[in-house]
């Protein structure tokens, strides 16, 4: 799933946005709007998260994936009816390109419809934030994407992606799977984060 080379990086201006439509089988449908974007790297592991919520910051993307407390609103990074994804590098040298690669991850944390963020206790009493109407997660079954950028600075993501697996993972009257198909493609700019870092071990 991965070919490793030096990335020529695209000039801002030159990229179309990160858009498109993910269609689940079972019907719902999540848009991704990459409005914003956050990115680290360490050592040869890199991490972005993209948000559809333009006015995210890089507190939010980290505490979205730490879980955050009653205090954290969710919806500063992941807002009903779209998706937010994050892509998981682990052989990042100087820049990547990839296509299907098993040295990346990509995933789509999609709140497919109507409902609002809750803070209550599920699975055995773990208490979190959770999507109040329909929740997917899934990634694609296909894939290109590249990455470039310096220590400190701006990174660029570039990405295609069509076919996902997936499945709602709360739906305890739907644990089969729900493969999902759509067309996503674009670039984003992704601001420095360092925090990030911490859940790249």
């Amino acid at each position: 799933m991965f070919l490793l080379v030096a990335c020529v990086e695209a000039a801002p201006d030159a990229l179309e946005p990160i858009a498109g439509t993910v269609t689940i089988e079972s019907g719902e449908v999540a848009d991704v709007a990459g409005l914003s974007a956050f990115a680290t790297f360490a050592g040869n592991k890199a991490g972005v998260v993209v948000s559809p919520n333009p006015d995210s910051t890089c507190e939010d993307a980290v505490s979205y994936f730490a879980g955050g407390d009653d205090n954290f609103n969710p919806a500063t990074v992941g807002e009903a009816g779209f998706c937010n994804l994050y892509v998981r590098i682990d052989k990042f040298e100087s820049g990547a390109t990839m296509e299907d690669s098993t040295d990346a991850t990509v995933s789509l944390n999609c709140a497919a419809g109507e409902g609002e963020w809750v803070y209550e206790e599920r699975n055995e009493g773990y208490k979190g934030w959770y999507f109040s109407g329909p929740f997917w997660v899934g990634s694609p079954s296909a894939y290109t994407l590249s990455l470039s950028g310096d220590e400190g600075g701006e990174l660029t993501l570039e990405l295609t992606m069509s076919e996902y697996s997936g499945r709602f993972p709360y739906d305890e009257d739907n644990p089969e799977a729900d493969p999902a198909t759509g067309d996503v493609a674009g670039g984003v700019v992704a601001e420095w984060c360092e925090d990030l870092s911490q859940g790249l071990g």
